[in-house]
């Protein structure tokens, strides 16, 4: 799985988050978004091998709230995934071709509407219990 370039999740309901973080760490990927961050994206027309990890991507009911899972995946797809999936791959595929930075493949993907990148987002709760949503 580490060689994939996307993975991607359904989620349902809430008690799938642990079995995410379980095939994560089975396929040796590391578990959080920022620790994927580090190698380079590249990708290589004669090998078809990627040396970057893959996108870590999840949509469902389960995702209508991203917020306690967001330290552990790339993106979320907020809606109908079957509307989006084809623009969201070739968006990927299309940066990874390129040899776009991870970073630069994220904001890319973002523009899609329904994707929500957390790492492009600071998460901070009020006093009275209210979250406070800042870009980066």
């Amino acid at each position: 799985m580490a060689d994939f370039d996307v993975i991607g999740f359904s989620l349902a309901y809430e008690q799938l988050y642990t079995n995410v973080l379980t095939t994560l760490d089975l396929a040796g990927i590391p578990l959080r978004a920022a620790e994927r961050m580090e190698r380079p994206l590249r990708f290589s027309e004669t090998s078809k091998v990627s040396t970057d990890w893959p996108l870590v991507l999840a949509g469902g009911s389960a995702c209508l709230n991203p917020e306690p899972m967001h330290a552990f995946f790339d993106a979320f797809f907020i809606g109908e995934g079957e509307e989006a999936i084809l623009e969201i791959a070739r968006t990927w595929t299309d940066a990874r071709r390129a040899g776009l930075s991870r970073r630069d493949a994220l904001l890319r993907l973002a523009q899609i509407g329904g994707v929500y990148v957390p790492s492009f987002f600071e998460i901070s709760y009020q006093d009275d219990g209210t979250m406070r949503i800042s870009a980066r």
